[in-house]
């Protein structure tokens, strides 16, 4: 029984350390380059960053138009916040 646990546990660490050696390449992942040319038209952008509260940087995808809508959602949550408009240092 010993003697077969410990065929079974040398088969798994094998398979383990087949597994990672043949994945060394998935950090450097290549696109295609029709893929590249309609990421670049759209203005795909990715960027890492830190979440409040965490050190651990995530990487944030987007196109331009995502970053447009975004911005322009976040000029109008500060106008409401201001009572519709910006106001100028005379009104204070």
């Amino acid at each position: 029984m010993k003697n077969k646990t410990s065929i079974i546990l040398l088969a798994v660490s094998l398979c383990i350390s087949v597994g990672c050696s043949s994945t060394q390449s998935a950090g450097k992942k290549e696109i295609r380059e029709d893929v590249q040319t309609a990421m670049a038209e759209s203005g795909y952008r990715c960027e890492r960053t830190v979440t409040v509260g965490s050190n651990i940087k995530k990487k944030r995808c987007s196109t331009k138009k995502m970053r447009d809508a975004q911005r322009d959602a976040a000029v109008k949550s500060i106008e409401r916040g201001q009572g519709g408009g910006a106001t100028s240092g005379s009104d204070l």
